[in-house]
């Protein structure tokens, strides 16, 4: 009663073809998926380095945590992503079956499966809307936002921990942007001597799901902060 008074209440539907994909729904809907490299090659703005990147990074992983690297990736690179694009990805690649379970997924009838739909409440503008997750669906989505505020914790505690030795050390920025340039065969003098502008354009490389980067800059430049080294190297591991 309350909800209804205080603002619109929506039940999502699902998303439409012409939707940013949700992570968990890629999750799902994308597990009968096995070639994941060609299908990854066929998605806008992926470059084939970033394939092999995801390839070399897990490769002592199940197929299922390489998809997810690659969709986050995707994502991360791609901000006007739409379901369109991982039909035509699909289609690319003759995954026609999978093409089709997609979008009888989107064509179903909501109100069908509300009984088995968890609610997460959104409030915009003073307007509640209240979206719904199957069980499933919610499940991995806390997965996911668990992760990514362990990740947001430890960058915290790595950005507190080079500012503190920058002070005692004003040669460290500019060793830090020099290894970055490197590391990322970036053009020279791209990266300004300044820990904001390193982190800002470090940004683009790296996310919750894959960190591969900070792991590397942690060891070259705070080998010696060993419980957080160890942590990090840990979290790397699990996501």
């Amino acid at each position: 009663m309350l909800l209804l008074l205080s603002g619109d209440v929506e039940c999502n539907p699902g998303p439409t073809i012409d939707d940013r994909p949700d992570i968990s729904l890629l999750i799902q809907w994308l597990e009968p998926l096995v070639p994941w490299k060609q299908f990854g090659s066929c998605l806008v703005e992926m470059k084939e380095h970033d394939i092999l990147k995801i390839e070399q990074e897990n490769i002592h992983l199940q197929t299922e945590h390489k998809k997810f690297a690659l969709y986050s990736k995707w994502l991360s690179v791609n901000p006007k992503a739409t379901w369109r694009d991982i039909i035509d990805a699909l289609e690319n690649i003759k995954e026609n079956t999978i093409v089709q379970d997609i979008k009888n997924y989107m064509d179903s009838d909501a109100a069908s499966t509300v009984s088995s739909l968890s609610p997460r409440i959104s409030n915009s503008d003073g307007d509640i809307e209240i979206i719904f997750f199957s069980k499933e669906e919610q499940k991995v989505q806390d997965s996911l936002d668990e992760l990514q505020a362990k990740f947001s914790h430890i960058m915290t505690e790595i950005k507190s921990v080079i500012r503190m030795k920058v002070t005692n050390n004003n040669e460290l920025p500019t060793k830090i942007s020099n290894w970055v340039e490197s590391h990322l065969h970036l053009e020279p003098g791209t990266v300004h001597n300044d820990l904001d502008d390193i982190f800002k354009k470090m940004y683009l490389y790296y996310d919750f799901s894959d960190c591969s980067l900070i792991v590397a800059m942690c060891d070259e430049f705070i080998s010696n902060e060993k419980d957080l080294l160890d942590e990090l190297k840990a979290y790397s591991f699990k996501s």
